[in-house]
């Protein structure tokens, strides 16, 4: 059964990804839920828990470097987790790509937040992944507050830093 989703889910993103969020304004759900926990494994190798940030707002990103929207939206991740590391993370959770060619697109684009190996499909299950890009805002009491379908724009993430 487990197969089947995993097979599933590899469908849904191959013929989804990125189609939908390409010119689209970002769709945004608002969620009260306990966000499903996890833990991946760093470019580094060191595993990374998503509980590791309770008390922050912790962006969980989508993400692979063939997604134009994912590609475009990346700098500005890159600004927000900068201009506000004090009360803000994100985690860039990459989709099915070798350790080589993320280390190398970070290392072009700058990317300075940590990029975590996706080595199964779970985590798309229990986030309910479909395409890319995908955030989810977790909120300092560790619930889902957030989900976010689409290229992020300040304005989203205002209204997040706001709350």
């Amino acid at each position: 059964m487990r197969q089947v989703a995993v097979w599933l889910v590899t469908v849904c993103l191959t013929l989804t990804a990125c189609s939908s969020a390409q010119s689209a304004a970002p769709l945004v759900t608002e969620l009260s839920i306990i966000a499903p926990g996890f833990t991946l494994k760093t470019l580094d190798g060191k595993p990374l828990s998503l509980a590791d940030y309770r008390g922050k707002w912790v962006l969980v990103n989508f993400w692979a470097t063939w997604c134009v929207p994912c590609v475009q939206e990346m700098p500005f991740l890159q600004q927000t987790v900068t201009a506000h590391a004090d009360r803000l993370v994100v985690l860039g959770v990459n989709m099915r790509e070798d350790d080589v060619t993320i280390r190398n697109f970070a290392e072009q684009h700058h990317i300075t937040y940590p990029l975590l190996v996706h080595p199964d499909d779970q985590i798309s299950l229990d986030y309910a992944i479909r395409g890319l890009p995908v955030t989810a805002v977790v909120a300092p009491d560790g619930t889902l507050f957030r989900r976010i379908v689409g290229v992020l724009t300040p304005e989203v993430i205002q209204s997040v830093l706001s709350s």
